[in-house]
């Protein structure tokens, strides 16, 4: 009868300290999993900055070459001035 209740007892502590270290594990696993979230958040921040950079990169490449050719398009003769000069 004794042995019976001892081992009930026994039964209880090993009971009661399995659920203390899955407690404190639950606890860890829930921190390592808000770690986790913070570094996904700041990466899609990241690759936000990253694009929105990209496409005002693209833009300026884009100013630049249209610069580009309106210059070129001031220095071609004009075809009046051909017209005219054969006139």
């Amino acid at each position: 009868m004794w042995e019976k209740i001892y081992d009930a007892l026994a039964s209880l502590f090993v009971v009661g300290v399995k659920v203390e270290k899955h407690e404190q594990e639950i606890r860890d696993l829930r921190a390592e999993n808000r770690e986790l979230l913070d570094s996904v958040r700041f990466l899609a921040a990241e690759i936000h900055c990253v694009s929105a950079r990209q496409e005002l990169d693209q833009g300026k490449i884009e100013l630049y070459i249209e610069n580009q050719l309106l210059k070129f398009e001031r220095r071609l003769p004009s075809g009046k001035e051909e017209n005219e000069r054969k006139n």
